[in-house]
């Protein structure tokens, strides 16, 4: 999961707050994306739109979850990948360092992103990823 949206229902977390301007994504902009996806209040309670609280989170494929430092979506990443290693599924996460949101799809964001496509090979290979947070169960 590529700085993952896991959480529409609540945005208290100190990530969205600290970086809600100025790092590309805006706090106002994830509003405003989730008014677009949802056509009712309630609908904000639907676990697709907010995966984060699935009761069955057992049974994940292997998962690597990529944060970027300036995102204001990074705390909810790394609880989701907390989350999924609590309920004992493999989890890797890394947190890019100096990255901001969209790093991944952006070159113009510097060399993050090619770093995150060759982690995600190895990933894919079950190969060691440098600075990455095994998360597995014990």
């Amino acid at each position: 999961a590529v700085y993952p949206v896991v959480d529409s229902r609540n945005s208290d977390y100190y990530s969205s707050d600290a970086f809600a301007n100025g790092y590309y994504l805006t706090k106002k902009a994830m509003s405003q994306f989730t008014e677009a996806m949802v056509s009712s209040a309630s609908q904000v309670n639907d676990d697709r739109l907010s995966p984060l609280y699935q009761e069955a989170m057992k049974d994940y494929p292997r998962t690597f979850v990529l944060t970027a430092e300036f995102d204001p979506l990074r705390d909810q990443g790394e609880t989701f990948a907390k989350k999924l290693h609590k309920e004992g599924n493999d989890v890797q996460h890394k947190r890019y360092t100096g990255a901001i949101h969209a790093f991944f799809g952006l070159k113009d964001f510097g060399s993050k992103g090619l770093e995150a496509i060759s982690d995600i090979g190895l990933f894919l290979k079950h190969k060691p990823i440098s600075e990455a947070t095994t998360l597995s169960e014990s």
